[in-house]
C-alpha cells in the first residue's frame, strides 16, 4: 500500500516518528487508526489520504519558506526537505487519482 511506502520514508527521515504521531499528524485520524486499518487489512480512507496530501504539502510549503528566511549553509537543507516532501505529496496524489478513477 501507499501508506506504508510513505510513512517508512518519512520514518527514515525522521527515526521519533511512530505510527500513532503519523495518524495524528499526517493522517488527521485518531492515534489508532492506522493501527486498526492494517489490524483490518483495510486501506486508509479517502478522507485520511486526502488529509495525508494536504499535510505533504503544508509542510513542503513551510520548509520552503524556511529555506528563503535562513542562511544559505541552511537553506540547501531546508529546499531539499521542501522537494522529498513535494515529492512525496505528489505519489500521495497519484493514489487519488488512481482511486478517483477506479
Amino acid at each position: 500500500m501507499v501508506i506504508d511506502k510513505i510513512y517508512e520514508q518519512l520514518r527514515n527521515r525522521d527515526a521519533r516518528l511512530s505510527k500513532s504521531k503519523f495518524s495524528r499528524e499526517y493522517l488527521n485520524k485518531d492515534r489508532n487508526y492506522w493501527f486498526v486499518c492494517r489490524y483490518n487489512n483495510t486501506d486508509i480512507s479517502n478522507n485520511a489520504l486526502l488529509s495525508l496530501y494536504g499535510n505533504l504539502r503544508r509542510y513542503s510549503g513551510i520548509w520552503l519558506e524556511m529555506s528563503e528566511d535562513v542562511s544559505t549553509r541552511n537553506a540547501a537543507h531546508y529546499k531539499e526537505r521542501h522537494r522529498f516532501m513535494s515529492g512525496l505529496a505528489e505519489v500521495v496524489w497519484g493514489e487519488i487519482e488512481r482511486r478517483a478513477l477506479s
